[in-house]
């Protein structure tokens, strides 16, 4: 119960805009113990201690209340605190890169980060393979440049080749940060410049000539509005699909996008195309609180 109380007041820090997380310790915990709270509305919990053997301030990881018992923080707190007062280092075992991403990068991100799954998706398909069985402290600077060198060779463009760099990166940040490596080695490799981003403008005639193929084609209504709306309204799908009755405003013509990329509210205006879409989705949503509800 300490964790629910402390919490409303981190998330109202966070209705500052210019803040990613706010981190804050307690009277009501021990010594070293902080709650760190993420814009996406997620929380970790962990512990900073002076390593007995290294004398480095490190931080421990020690769960997350949305996701971890409160019985088992605590467990792990008072397991780590053991080794601490003991004078034992708590030991971080020798690691592959593989092992450690599933076992401690994966669960971290899909705490703090609404994209885990981008990072997941990119790692199983282009670093896995080459140096997943690497052990952490083996990885060399030379090892992650073949690699990225080897995905431009395929003709991957260099936007991907960017997003795997700042994967790896990333993954080291944090393997230093808990004290699993010394140093980053993929820290001083560059990007390369991407010349890929181009804009495309749709008008009316293109959002009805959209409009049109779905109400011609064998495609449900539920999925038909979802694409209709993001073609009206330029929204990610997941931005889309998230929308609840409550966001949507028929009377002042706007709507509210809660959950976005980078963690800020967006409030937009209704063009006629996007009200008939909402208006005809009130038919197919019943009592589901979601505009665009699954099936499931």
């Amino acid at each position: 119960m300490i964790f629910a109380q402390i919490l409303p007041t981190l998330q109202r820090h966070l209705s500052n805009p210019s803040l990613k997380q706010v981190e804050r310790t307690d009277a009501s915990l021990p010594k070293g113990v902080s709650i760190i709270a993420y814009r996406n509305g997620k929380f970790s919990v962990s512990l900073r201690a002076k390593d007995p053997v290294t004398s480095k301030r490190v931080r421990h990881n020690l769960g997350h209340p949305a996701i971890d018992s409160e019985s088992n923080i605590w467990a792990k707190y008072y397991n780590i605190k053991q080794q601490l007062d003991a004078g034992v280092s708590p030991a971080k075992p020798s690691s592959t890169l593989d092992a450690f991403f599933n076992s401690s990068y994966l669960p971290h991100v899909k705490a703090c980060n609404s994209s885990w799954k981008c990072d997941q998706g990119r790692y199983m398909h282009h670093v896995r393979a080459v140096l997943g069985n690497t052990p952490l402290h083996k990885v060399t600077t030379h090892q992650i440049t073949k690699l990225l060198d080897s995905m431009m060779e395929q003709g991957y463009r260099p936007a991907t080749r960017n997003r795997v760099l700042a994967l790896i990166r990333h993954m080291l940040v944090m393997a230093v940060e808990w004290d699993y490596v010394s140093q980053n080695v993929a820290a001083k490799i560059k990007l390369l410049k991407e010349n890929n981003q181009s804009t495309y403008v749709l008008d009316d005639k293109h959002v009805a000539a959209i409009a049109a193929a779905i109400d011609n084609g064998a495609v449900s209504p539920v999925i038909g509005g979802v694409v209709k709306l993001q073609a009206a309204l330029g929204l990610r799908i997941s931005e889309v699909l998230r929308l609840k009755k409550q966001d949507i405003d028929f009377t002042n013509r706007l709507i509210t996008i809660t959950k976005t990329k980078n963690g800020t509210v967006r409030v937009l205006p209704l063009s006629d195309f996007a009200i008939g879409v909402l208006e005809q989705m009130q038919a197919f949503n019943g009592n589901s609180v979601f505009v665009f509800p699954s099936p499931k």
